[in-house]
């Protein structure tokens, strides 16, 4: 240490800062106390007072715990709390008495206790990105889809995040149960969109539960979810083979079968029945098609004789399966009203005639069921089975039933939810010539008196011959009218 005139050591030269001032001292000379000035320039520190410099030295930052010690060569100002927060992409450094920042990333530090202050100097901080990894954020779930969509039909849609936005992702498939599962559905790369890829048939898939490991990748990492995709079966409708069919027959009675059409009806859906059922417009009463066979049959009388009915009647033939669906059509008679004629001396059991219901609906909901309302009979003289056959309880001769009336009853014709009414008028009709015991028995008689009269001719003509021929009885009998009109 000199001045301009005196030169003292060298000696070891030992630094004592009191608070914010500097005592330097040697073993034989002791300089201050003078204010301690510290200056960080770049990585260096100097400490000054007003008569001793030292310096520059470089300078030594040490975090202990939550405490910072600044030192270089020759000082050390601290320890002292530090605090350090970041806040988003900006950063803050505290001690408990000083605060630097919020800053982008490049700060100014003062690092101070309560008597020394060292600083500020210029702090750069470098932060190095690392990868946050990417989540599914919809996975693991499942989706139903029904058979016979569109192909291309959206299922489902794969969501992620990820705070590495600029990242550039992809999206995949990486397994699939049964394999054939990539056959049917696809996913693309970039939105993560399922879609069905072939036509979906349930009949004839290999399996109808596909479960799939799809996986989202950034550049570093991936995540993994498993969607299942169940393929539900859809009721589908029967078909005919042809759009119409022909059936020739002659005029007849009642439960006269006319024929059979060879329908052919096919249905998609294994396992499904069939059932038919026939409108012939005003003229439904007079046929009756068997809803499994397809035969069809007069239900009453056909006379073309009278005049009054067609030699050629169309009728519309729907088929329907047991299929499930809404209950949204209610049963429909076709005609709304029936006649039929019975003879009195029927017998019980004698079908009268079939009334003919359809439902728009299939399956349960389409299942109709008949009744018969005879409250206005005071008795129950008739019967109706689930095909709509109308039938005598008993012989019209037995029961309470007079001999040519006619009388009306309301069917009723109700699927699970609704019911329709139509009317049924039954007449026991006249009864034909033979039917009557009193012809049969003066027709008897009068044939008897025929029979007699017919054997005594023949008798006469047989004994006219020879001269007591027919002359001879001519002869004879008039002598016996002359004297009978002499007398």
């Amino acid at each position: 240490m000199a001045d301009n005139r005196n030169t003292v050591g060298p000696s070891l030269l030992t630094i004592t800062i009191t608070g914010r001032f500097c005592m330097m001292a040697d073993s034989r000379n002791t300089v201050g106390p003078s204010l301690l000035t510290i200056t960080i320039t770049d990585r260096y520190c100097m400490l000054a007072d007003s008569r001793t410099t030292g310096g520059p030295s470089l300078l030594t930052i040490t975090m202990t715990g939550r405490y910072c010690i600044v030192a270089d060569s020759r000082n050390t100002v601290g320890p002292s709390l530090l605090t350090i927060a970041i806040t988003g992409r900006y950063f803050m450094m505290a001690d408990s008495r000083n605060t630097v920042g919020p800053s982008l990333l490049t700060i100014t530090i003062t690092v101070a206790d309560s008597r020394n202050a060292v600083g500020p100097s210029l702090l750069t901080i470098t932060i190095t990105d690392i990868n946050d990894p990417v989540h599914i954020t919809n996975l693991p779930s499942s989706v139903t889809v029904t058979e016979n969509v569109a192909v291309g039909t959206s299922l489902f849609d794969v969501t992620y995040t990820d705070v590495d936005v600029t990242q550039t992702h992809s999206i995949a498939i990486t397994s699939a149960n049964p394999a054939s599962g990539t056959n049917y559905f696809v996913i693309d790369p970039s939105t993560g969109i399922i879609t069905t890829s072939s036509v979906l048939n349930y009949e004839t898939l290999p399996a109808t539960t596909f479960t799939f490991d799809v996986t989202v990748s950034d550049p570093v990492t991936s995540d993994m979810g498993t969607l299942t995709i169940y393929v539900a079966n859809e009721n589908e409708a029967p078909a005919f083979g042809l759009t119409s069919y022909t059936l020739s027959a002659t005029e007849g009675n009642a439960w006269t079968v006319i024929g059979t059409p060879s329908f052919g009806v096919t249905d998609p859906d294994s396992g499904e029945t069939a059932r038919l059922t026939m409108n012939c417009g005003t003229e439904t009463g007079y046929f009756h098609m068997d809803p499994i066979s397809g035969q069809v049959s007069y239900q009453s009388d056909y006379d073309l004789d009278l005049g009054t009915l067609p030699t050629t009647v169309s009728c519309t033939v729907t088929v329907t399966d047991s299929g499930n669906d809404a209950n949204d059509n209610v049963p429909t008679f076709s005609p709304t009203s029936y006649s039929f004629y019975v003879s009195y001396y029927a017998d019980a059991g004698t079908t009268l005639g079939y009334v003919t219901a359809t439902d728009g609906d299939a399956g349960p909901n389409g299942v109709i069921t008949f009744t018969l309302n005879q409250t206005s009979l005071g008795d129950e003289f008739f019967a109706i089975d689930s095909s709509g056959a109308i039938t005598l309880k008993g012989s019209p001769s037995s029961m309470s039933l007079g001999y040519g009336t006619s009388v009306t009853v309301t069917s009723l014709a109700s699927d699970v939810e609704t019911t329709t009414t139509t009317t049924t008028t039954t007449t026991d009709r006249y009864r034909t010539f033979t039917e009557d015991s009193k012809n049969v028995a003066w027709v008897v008689a009068a044939g008897i008196v025929a029979i007699a009269c017919v054997v005594a001719a023949v008798y006469v003509l047989c004994t006219c011959h020879g001269e007591n021929g027919c002359g001879q009885f001519m002869r004879t009998c008039h002598s016996e009218k002359t004297a009978a009109s002499k007398m």
